[in-house]
């Protein structure tokens, strides 16, 4: 790929990388508060994202030896890049903060209490039948100080999830939202050192969801409390989606002496579950000072303190200079080779200058911005006749690709495979690329700008006042007006999977990603994980989208087809005649398809249509022209069309040339069973169907199913499965 061409930021020279850390290292001499001997009377508090947090990840597969640990500088976010070993999420291991913590003095005169808390949401694999009870172990490892700078730490040997035996009384709960809860505390001798350095404290935490539920669970907040006083260990568990508070009372309390003076902590589960740990806040009271505070005289100590202090500041200078200028450099590479990979690219992308994107997005000052997501932020703004090279000025929409962290690689990559895509499209229901700009280090795409957003922003209201004003606003609340765009959609589909060539799949067809024009006809926009499939293949490998838009195949598959478009753009069609999101629906009901899917079988399927869309008609009475049909009847014939479209199987959805007769009233509404199908996996004719499923189907001999890539983790993930989430697994990515 062109974008493989960029280079990596060059990295500081090793003699001055040398100086550097030996400028950081503490001074024993000098007494400096800084050394991992010496403790303080002020609290220690590490918090952040679990997925960041730097630490030691020791995997049970690795092999039996203590010895075989990994220490993590980037967190566990590190070992989301594809094919990296402890991807495997059934693997079960363990993973410290890297920040060690004091206990006690070295006399235990004085000793610390503590309390650690995280927030956690239950692992559940894809290819899951059924809801399953998760554990967690919590684990503080005894540790010799100092342990960092000479590799001397050795995770606990545990091979099994929890201790291997245990007489310790287990206490269960409820944790307010139907999951039943379990807790465990105990000591463990730590056999595997040569130094006495105390018992390891664990905690084993088990959470089992409802029976029969398989909906994804709320999340669990957990506090563990020691309190050095009463030697008592306490712990909390509560549910809830937006930080519960703590609860008044202890699932579990035990009562024990902590005789290690310094300790790690710790988790233990399998990787699929510990990258489902959110976030992470471990407060340690604070003890007296001790340590090596003797040695040189004061006036020895005040002057290596001062050249101490200048040499660092002069040395600091020297190194900003020169990462301001080689940075600079960088960027000026950056920038030639990203204009030359555009000269290659079909269409040559016009290139806008950086400064008038500045001036019109005013800085892009936050009264600009349009929304924001995973990639960075989209501006509004007005560029000039000039910088437009249009013959005029010109509303456009500017994205800004500002990608942070783990997925910062891959910035380049997402930018060239979106414009790569979008600039080869040239149609009426497709949003246009005017061009594209770059300034330090952020690329950016500039499209046309649509005056009346996106599609969600309209169909997806709540209530009276916002039907209202969308009924004022812009004329959605009337049927004529949500049909056309139903057809455009339908049409600039058509277009991307039968007459452009090479085929592109969207893969993230929804409503956020339609955008209206002046004249609300809607196109298709956002095409940052769409790819184009080869004349000789029907299929693309890697999942992508957003969850809800999912097709059922696509998820057990992983490989993307014009199938799994037309599921996505079914459950579109249907969100826009009810007027819901595909996860509004009754607790009864999972997804607006087994919504409407019951409504039909019960013969009351126009019940589903936007009451607002029916009371808004003014004509309802009038019987309709001949050659014509009324609103009831539209309506009936796009529910009939969404659900065909979502049919579990793949094999029985319409294909989009279908599609646009059933819209163009050229096809007779399909004709849609009475209850949704049984999703059958894998299919009963997925022999004959090579190019779809070949490469997945090889392995279905076996019992398995072939992937490359995690099941569900959120890249961040920061999100969750919802409606709302987006993933991506594979070659792509799935949003939210």
């Amino acid at each position: 790929m062109a974008f493989q061409q960029l280079h990596k930021p060059p990295l500081l020279s090793a003699p001055l990388l040398l100086v550097c850390l030996l400028l950081l290292l503490p001074c024993r001499c000098c007494g400096s508060d800084l050394s991992p001997w010496r403790s303080s009377n002020e609290n220690l508090t590490v918090s952040g994202a679990f997925y960041q947090l730097p630490g030691y990840l020791f995997l049970t597969n690795m092999s039996t030896c203590r010895t075989n640990w990994e220490r993590v500088v980037g967190g566990l976010a590190s070992y989301m890049k594809k094919n990296h070993p402890a991807l495997d999420l059934s693997q079960k291991g363990w993973f410290f903060v890297q920040q060690h913590i004091v206990l006690s003095d070295p006399d235990r005169l004085h000793e610390a209490s503590f309390s650690v808390s995280f927030t956690l949401s239950i692992y559940q694999p894809s290819n899951q039948t059924k809801a399953a009870k998760r554990s967690l172990v919590f684990a503080l490892e005894p540790l010799y100080i100092p342990f960092d700078s000479w590799g001397m730490f050795t995770p606990p040997n545990w091979q099994v999830l929890g201790p291997s035996s245990s007489s310790n009384p287990t206490s269960v709960a409820n944790d307010g939202a139907g999951s039943r809860v379990s807790v465990e505390i105990g000591t463990e001798n730590d056999n595997g050192t040569l130094l006495h350095l105390g018992e390891i404290i664990w905690v084993q935490i088990s959470i089992e969801p409802p029976a029969g539920n398989f909906s994804v669970p709320s999340k669990h907040s957990v506090w563990i409390d020691y309190d050095h006083v009463r030697h008592r260990m306490s712990v909390f568990v509560a549910a809830g989606e937006e930080a519960p508070p703590k609860p008044a009372h202890a699932i579990a309390t035990k009562t024990l002496q902590i005789t290690a003076k310094y300790a790690l902590p710790g988790l233990f589960s399998t990787m699929g579950q510990l990258l489902q740990v959110h976030t992470w806040n471990s407060t340690v009271d604070g003890l007296p000072n001790f340590g090596y505070s003797e040695g040189l005289p004061e006036k020895d100590v005040i002057l290596y303190s001062v050249l101490g202090s200048a040499a660092a500041t002069a040395i600091t200078a020297v190194i900003a200079i020169l990462y301001i200028n080689s940075k600079y450099r960088r960027w000026k590479k950056e920038q030639d080779e990203l204009a030359k990979i555009m000269q290659g690219i079909p269409g040559v992308p016009a290139h806008v200058d950086f400064t008038d994107i500045k001036k019109a997005t005013k800085n892009f000052h936050e009264t600009m911005k349009l929304g924001k997501g995973g990639f960075g932020a989209v501006y509004r703004c007005k560029l000039p006749a000039v910088a437009s090279r249009t013959g005029g000025s010109m509303e456009v929409a500017v994205k800004k690709f500002i990608m942070r962290g783990v997925v910062e690689d891959r910035r380049y990559s997402d930018f060239l495979a979106e414009v790569s895509i979008i600039n080869r499209l040239r149609h009426k229901n497709i949003v246009p690329l005017v061009g594209w700009s770059y300034n330090k280090g952020e690329p950016l795409l500039i499209y046309e700008y649509m005056k009346n957003g996106s599609l969600d922003q309209h169909v997806f209201r709540k209530g009276s006042a916002g039907r209202q004003q969308q009924d004022d606003t812009c004329s959605l609340g009337q049927w004529h007006t949500r049909y056309i765009i139903a057809r455009d959609i339908a049409t600039g589909l058509h277009y991307v999977h039968h007459e452009h060539e090479p085929m592109v799949l969207h893969r993230d067809i929804k409503a956020s990603n339609i955008m209206l024009d002046s004249g609300l006809r809607a196109r298709l926009g956002d095409f940052g994980i769409a790819c184009t499939v080869a004349i000789d293949r029907s299929s693309v490998t890697g999942i992508a989208g957003t969850w809800g838009y999912i097709a059922p195949d696509y998820a057990m598959s992983y490989k993307a087809t014009r199938q799994t478009d037309i599921y996505a753009f079914g459950v579109l069609i249907l969100e826009v005649v009810t007027g819901k999101k595909n996860g509004d629906v009754q607790p009864d009901d999972d997804h607006i398809t087994d919504w409407i899917w019951r409504l039909h079988g019960e013969g009351k399927l126009l019940e589903a249509v936007d009451a607002s869309l029916l009371a808004a008609t003014g004509d309802d009475d009038d019987p309709p022209q001949e050659g014509e049909e009324g609103v009831a009847d539209e309506a009936r014939r796009l529910l009939l069309l969404g659900l065909a479209c979502t049919n579990p199987n793949p094999c029985e959805r319409l294909s989009m040339d279908q599609v646009l007769q059933v819209i163009n009233k050229i096809r007779a509404p399909p004709d849609v069973p009475l209850e949704k199908p049984l999703f059958v996996w894998p299919p009963q004719d997925w022999r004959s169907r090579n190019s779809m499923y070949s490469t997945a189907g090889s392995n279905w001999d076996d019992g398995s199913l072939a992937t490359s890539t995690v099941e569900v983790a959120s890249a961040s993930l920061e999100r969750y499965p919802s409606s709302s989430a987006t993933v991506t697994r594979g070659h792509a990515s799935v949003h939210s």
